[in-house]
């Protein structure tokens, strides 16, 4: 496998778990009902992330020359982990302000961080097959909405003995 393929492939991983932000709707619910919260409360945690998203997307693609793509990501990645984190803390202890923080704002920067630098690394290094690379990169993140909530939420909820916060830290 040439090494551009190797970004591709990696850029792809890297967004599949990126993606696994779009399985909020498998965890909305169960939220609201363990902490008391409303659907529309709940939601606004989801609706900060993918707003952090695009506005960090735009900034990080305009700094990519400067910090690189490799700082970005691990940042960001770094960021959407402890974001995580802060959620699963968060619902342990019923603070909505801080599950906005965690998921929304931190995680959301995260997201915004991470995403782009594949996309745009595996962009410079094609110069054929451009489309296919950069489409198979950011199918990727489709790609983790689907495992997550259809095999990873479940097994980690079930792991957790359905503990949300539980299953946070693990995600």
């Amino acid at each position: 496998m040439s090494k551009k393929w190797l970004i591709a492939v990696t850029g792809t991983f890297t967004h599949l778990l990126l993606g696994t932000v779009y399985a909020w709707s498998y965890f909305q619910n169960p939220i609201s009902e363990s902490a008391g919260w409303s659907n529309a409360q709940t939601a606004w945690a989801f609706s900060l992330s993918i707003f952090m998203l695009g506005v960090t997307s735009a900034w990080a693609g305009n700094k990519m020359s400067v910090y690189g793509p490799r700082r970005l990501s691990m940042i960001g990645g770094a960021l959407y982990a402890f974001g995580y984190l802060v959620s699963g803390f968060a619902l342990a202890h019923r603070y909505l302000f801080l599950l906005y923080f965690g998921f929304g704002i931190m995680g959301g920067i995260g997201l915004g961080l991470a995403y782009v630098a594949p996309v745009a690394t595996v962009s410079a290094w094609f110069t054929h097959k451009q489309g296919l690379a950069t489409g198979m990169v950011v199918m990727g993140f489709g790609f983790g909405a689907l495992v997550m909530s259809k095999f990873l939420a479940p097994l980690l909820l079930q792991l957790s003995d359905g503990n949300l916060s539980t299953t946070f830290y693990y995600v």
